[in-house]
């Protein structure tokens, strides 16, 4: 039967509403988080609960397979991204890339700096582009890397390297959520960035200040030994790896065809194959280029004599990213089913029907039921839409601008991503910067703080737009 043809599935109950969210919740939540166990076994659990309500409802499994394999058609450009980047950094590392912009920042950056360093040149670079896994593959492997070589302390400078990657999926003009959602709220591209400021500003202004005491705190109990570290890794990088300046220019091209919005996939494929080609133009040694795409596939082992140097620069490599792709199945097939016996629809109608007039209680409900579509299915995208979705008419209904929705939506679902375990986003940032999520996610301010500030402002009624008058006193919606 074609999926077009299918009659319509009767509307869960309350009950079976609830039942694979709050499944999904407790199990992720003690199995994961308390219990440690795996992710992707979990997923698949709660998936299975999900199918025994649908199967109540009177979906077969012939349509449940039909309703995971689209969702996780809608998973497949993410996959293909995660795919590139593994050979893109594996061909950096095995080529000398990421080896020159680890001893370049090694002799160039101040100790004490590194972490609000790694903030701010993370943000550029998103903001620039207008991607965070971007800025992460190219920017924060490099920057978690002279971290690691002068000894500051990893897990805040993986925090601020991923609040300063969301800074600029957040607000720049170029990003995909950031134009995301004012789309989806109905309102204007240039007033949602200019709302997203309340937010944004104060939570950036913290996080410098939390990372540079952060920095400097650490700095003062660093010792002459921390100091002879830096010099032995720096000489290690110099006798074993080749650091002419020419393998430079595979993250400038990389950043110039980001800026120039060119697809992601092709260009992080040439920026891993340019820097081989440039590594075999600088030695061109035949012997070196099977052990090197072996590298670019199963991952780097590099051997420069110094343990912990070897260890940081065998990252990479497309099958390093096999873990995050098992989990985008697990997660979609979830999020399939509960997509298909409409769970989150009916919590949604209800939430928004127990707030009736309350604009607080509109803007509460909104970053609730955004935050649990986060937390539900692990995608920026479905938290941005389907909240959108179901109150983009009670905004303007109850005299608030638009803009004001689309600010909770960025605020409750795009920046939250890399503080969920069981996200595509957070995975990739653990296998890409090495530092586990309970590690970098007290660390990661920006990303928390807005959706703090966000809640803040719908209870005490800061920043929050109203919806502008005609003359005549007859309210139309904005496109400030």
């Amino acid at each position: 039967m074609d999926a077009h043809d299918e009659p319509a599935l009767r509307e869960p109950t309350l009950a079976e509403a609830l039942l694979p969210p709050l499944s999904a919740v407790v199990l992720l939540g003690v199995g994961y988080g308390y219990l440690g166990l795996r992710v992707e076994a979990l997923l698949l659990l709660s998936t299975l609960i999900a199918g025994l309500v649908a199967r109540r409802m009177g979906a077969d499994w012939a349509r449940l397979e039909r309703a995971i394999v689209a969702k996780i058609s809608e998973a497949l450009p993410a996959m293909l991204i995660l795919v590139a980047v593994g050979f893109m950094i594996g061909a950096w590392m095995v080529a000398g890339t990421v080896p020159l912009l680890i001893h370049l920042g090694l002799r160039v950056i101040d100790p004490r700096f590194v972490v609000v360093t790694a903030f701010v040149f993370t943000a550029i670079v998103s903001t620039v582009t207008g991607t965070s896994w971007g800025a992460i593959g190219t920017a924060g492997v490099a920057l978690i890397g002279v971290a690691e070589g002068l000894g500051a302390p990893l897990p805040a400078t993986a925090g601020a390297i991923v609040s300063g990657a969301y800074f600029g999926d957040k607000l720049s003009p170029l990003s995909d959520t950031t134009n995301l959602a004012p789309l989806a709220a109905g309102t204007d591209l240039y007033a949602h960035i200019r709302q997203l400021l309340y937010t944004s500003v104060p939570a950036t202004l913290l996080a410098l200040v939390v990372y540079l005491v952060a920095g400097l705190t650490h700095a003062q109990v660093q010792t002459q030994a921390d100091l002879a570290s830096v010099d032995a890794m720096v000489g290690a990088l110099e006798r074993s790896c080749e650091l002419h300046w020419l393998l430079g220019l595979p993250p400038l091209v990389v950043f110039l065809a980001a800026v120039r919005r060119r697809p992601p996939v092709p260009t992080m494929l040439l920026g891993g194959a340019l820097a081989l080609v440039l590594a075999f133009a600088l030695d061109p040694d035949l012997a070196r280029l099977g052990p090197a795409l072996e590298a670019v596939v199963g991952g780097p082992q590099v051997e420069t004599g110094h343990p912990a140097l070897d260890s940081l620069l065998a990252r990479g490599g497309m099958m390093s990213m096999t873990g995050p792709i098992l989990l985008v199945l697990c997660a979609y097939a979830f999020a399939g089913v509960v997509g298909e016996i409409g769970c989150l629809r009916v919590l949604s109608t209800r939430l928004l029907e127990a707030v009736k007039d309350s604009q607080r209680g509109l803007m509460l409900s909104t970053s609730a039921s955004t935050l649990a579509v986060a937390l539900v299915t692990g995608d920026a995208y479905l938290a941005i839409l389907l909240p959108g979705e179901l109150f983009r008419e009670a905004y303007p209904a109850r005299g608030l601008d638009p803009k004001n929705l689309s600010r909770i939506l960025e605020d409750s679902g795009t920046v939250v991503m890399p503080l969920i375990p069981w996200a595509v986003s957070c995975a990739y940032v653990s296998e890409s910067l090495g530092v586990s999520v309970f590690d970098y996610g007290p660390w990661a301010v920006f990303c928390y703080l807005g959706l703090a500030l966000s809640v803040a402002y719908a209870v005490t009624g800061i920043a929050v737009a109203p919806l502008p008058q005609l003359p005549e006193g007859r309210s139309v919606p904005s496109v400030d």
